[in-house]
């Protein structure tokens, strides 16, 4: 658009003589560069961008809104750098070109806006787009858990990204409060502190939820009724919104020698070898001591054992002398004591008046 203006000039002389002149001016159109519109157009402003870092690709972050003075189409968008994680196409509009971790990239990029009007004038914005935290990823946990066995020690380390599960075996007896494992928790997001945790919660052992230390809870006694020799949990280090890394435990419990031995009195039975008559001994009791010790630790036990020993009816009667003879006449009575005649007879498994007799032959 080309703009004309006329002017009139007047000139005066001091005797009132006067002349005119008219100028025209034509003011040509010089082409101005385009400019950036709210942010954008203070050129030593940085416009701040936030997105999160797991936004998806092809999103619409931005969008950049610039004028050509003299209303002429804008010819083109640049980002720069080149190949950054972002495109902007013809209408400014900037878009995510990449999938992002906050974790293992840069959390910001500082980029440059660049549009072109015609001549190739241009105008320039900067931009600098920030990576927002997000918890999307699970802690990762590392346990060095103690074997002990036989009061050997040695120790089993694991991590919670093998996703192995882990065997130990534990003395019995061991104290209560003994620490049997140490566990550190990293969070690639670090959004927090982690807590740890046993799942599920078990009598005989604790984990500290802030420092990870494994301890015996409770007494391990395997001599104790309805104790389970084998224990099943899981140590577990979380986050505040329960994103959680775990490795499975089994605990073996190893019996020790710990307990001294002992007899129960109904429950002996044994054989012995009658090395006597027990009739001629002076009381059918005897009294031994037993003496009971483990074969691989000094327990020993002394047990009193009382032995009754009753009598059997395996003797038969002796009659001294062994034969008799009489002389019967033949007119004797019944009933009569034939000259005083009476058999001496003794038996040694039971009283004389127990015994009976009778005539099984030649009567």
């Amino acid at each position: 658009m080309v703009t004309l203006h006329s002017l009139i000039i007047y000139a005066k002389d001091n005797q009132r003589a006067t002349a005119s002149k008219t100028i025209l001016i034509q003011i040509a159109d010089v082409n101005e560069p385009p400019t950036f519109s709210e942010s954008l157009a203070q050129r030593d402003q940085v416009t701040e961008i936030y997105i999160l870092e797991d936004t998806a690709l092809g999103i619409v972050i931005y969008r950049a809104v610039a004028k050509d003075p003299e209303d002429a189409i804008l010819e083109q968008y640049f980002l720069s750098p080149e190949g950054s994680d972002f495109t902007i196409d013809s209408i400014g509009t900037i878009s995510t070109a990449a999938v992002f971790d906050l974790e293992s990239e840069a959390r910001s990029f500082s980029l440059v806006i660049k549009v072109f009007g015609p001549g190739g004038l241009l105008a320039v914005g900067n931009i600098k787009i920030f990576l927002i935290n997000v918890n999307n990823k699970d802690p990762v946990l590392t346990c060095s858990l103690l074997n002990i066995e036989n009061a050997v020690l040695s120790v089993t380390s694991i991590n919670s990204i093998l996703h192995n599960k882990v065997n130990i075996t534990l003395d019995e007896e061991i104290p209560i409060g003994r620490m049997i494992g140490v566990c550190q928790a990293t969070d690639e997001d670090n959004l927090g502190n982690l807590i740890f945790e046993l799942d599920p919660w078990n009598v005989y052992f604790a984990v500290d939820k802030d420092h990870g230390t494994l301890i015996t809870a409770a007494r391990l006694n395997v001599e104790r009724a309805g104790f389970a020799r084998v224990h099943s949990f899981s140590i577990k280090a979380c986050d505040h919104e329960q994103r959680c890394a775990a490795i499975p435990v089994t605990v073996h419990i190893h019996s020790i020698n710990d307990n001294s031995p002992f007899c129960d009195r109904y429950l002996i039975s044994f054989t012995v070898t009658v090395m006597i008559i027990v009739e001629n001994a002076p009381a059918n009791d005897f009294s031994l001591y037993l003496k009971l010790h483990t074969i691989h630790s000094p327990f020993q036990k002394h047990q009193k054992v009382t032995v009754d020993i009753e009598d059997e009816n395996d003797e038969a009667p002796v009659c001294t002398p062994s034969l008799y003879k009489a002389v019967i006449f033949d007119n004797v009575v019944a009933g009569t004591n034939v000259n005083g005649f009476e058999l001496n007879c003794h038996d040694r498994d039971s009283q004389d008046f127990e015994m009976h007799f009778e005539i099984v032959s030649g009567g």
